[in-house]
């Protein structure tokens, strides 16, 4: 029996430790934001934060894999994520609006976001923002709402040497649209 406890309390502090819990409140915040500013009626579907514990573990795993060499490097340049899924229940009332989208990057942009990325066409929303420190990028936001779900990740890290990694290693392949 002892062991059964020792066993629960050290597994239930090692996930504590991890980070690998609950969003926080800022993420719920601008969740809450977006739910209200898009008409719709948005469930939880999974919503969950992965911490320097956990992305270190998952780096070592993908050490000892088949992935590609990069795909290590560029977990080690992660410290946090935050993710979150919610599906539209009311979709038929779900209207994206530019200005809707303009109201949550200026909430962002007050506590130090800048906005790269800002889309609206006809069912689909999209932001990207960043938070630098000293002309690096340390923060990055990003929400996706479409008729039938609302993605939203931020991102913690070294970010610029992440993104040079990936280009790095894939390249950039651009293709322009052929009018």
């Amino acid at each position: 029996m002892k062991a059964t406890k020792l066993i629960t309390i050290t597994l239930a502090i090692a996930f504590l430790l991890s980070g690998c819990i609950a969003v926080d409140g800022y993420f719920k915040g601008v969740r809450n934001k977006v739910f209200s500013s898009v008409e719709g009626d948005f469930k939880k579907e999974v919503e969950f934060s992965i911490g320097p514990a956990a992305i270190t573990l998952s780096s070592a795993v993908v050490s000892f894999s088949d992935a590609p060499e990069f795909t290590d490097d560029m977990l080690r340049k992660v410290d946090r994520i935050q993710l979150g899924v919610y599906k539209n229940y009311d979709w038929k009332n779900y209207k994206p609006s530019f200005n809707s989208l303009r109201e949550i990057t200026a909430e962002l942009k007050d506590d130090g976001y800048d906005c790269i990325i800002r889309s609206v066409d006809n069912t689909d929303m999209f932001a990207v923002m960043v938070k630098t420190n000293t002309d690096r990028i340390k923060e990055m936001f990003v929400i996706a709402v479409n008729d039938e779900e609302m993605v939203m990740t931020q991102i913690f890290g070294d970010l610029d040497e992440l993104l040079e990694i990936a280009i790095r290693s894939q390249g950039m392949n651009v293709n322009f649209a052929k009018n």
